[in-house]
């Protein structure tokens, strides 16, 4: 019998909820699952809290770690934006987007063309985003938008389990 890759990342991501694998381990498989099984060159999580800088947490390689930095740094794009509203953002062609004064060139100059990002929701609030990358321009259709934002709130409840076995 064929199995579902989704679901199969997802058996997989839920039986590790109950090791005690290294956060950055677990996140960095799962973005490179999505990479894997979705159509897409790269993915990246960045956890964001109120009170610092958003900071990297996992990526399915080099470039994607650097556009999620370069998000951080300039403070602008599709994650911060997906962050504050609590809703996905998809931009299938960047070039045709005019949202990010800042991110857009430096991000197309280095060979991103679309941008499909997602809220780690829990609850009323956000923990941060799952971005997805892609060096051709595209959309994605309702139904892999939807996998992804399964993908996210996988994500963001891994990382609630994790926050709350932390020590006060």
């Amino acid at each position: 019998m064929a199995t579902d890759p989704l679901s199969d990342v997802l058996g997989e991501f839920a039986r590790t909820m109950e090791t005690d694998f290294p956060v950055q381990r677990i996140l960095d498989h799962l973005v490179k699952q999505i990479v894997d099984i979705m159509p897409v060159t790269a993915a990246g999580v960045t956890v964001i809290s109120q009170d610092v800088q958003p900071r990297y947490v996992a990526a399915s390689d080099q470039s994607a770690m650097w556009y999620e930095k370069l998000q951080s740094e300039l403070n602008e794009g599709p994650c911060l934006a997906a962050y504050h509203s609590g809703k996905a953002i998809a931009v299938p062609d960047l070039t045709r987007d005019d949202r990010y004064r800042w991110f857009t060139p430096q991000a197309t100059a280095a060979g991103l063309a679309a941008v499909f990002t997602f809220p780690l929701n829990h609850e009323n609030s956000s923990l941060g985003a799952l971005d997805l990358y892609r060096d051709s321009p595209g959309h994605l259709s309702e139904e892999l938008m939807a996998t992804a934002q399964t993908f996210a709130d996988v994500a963001a409840a891994y990382l609630i389990k994790v926050i709350g076995d932390q020590p006060a």
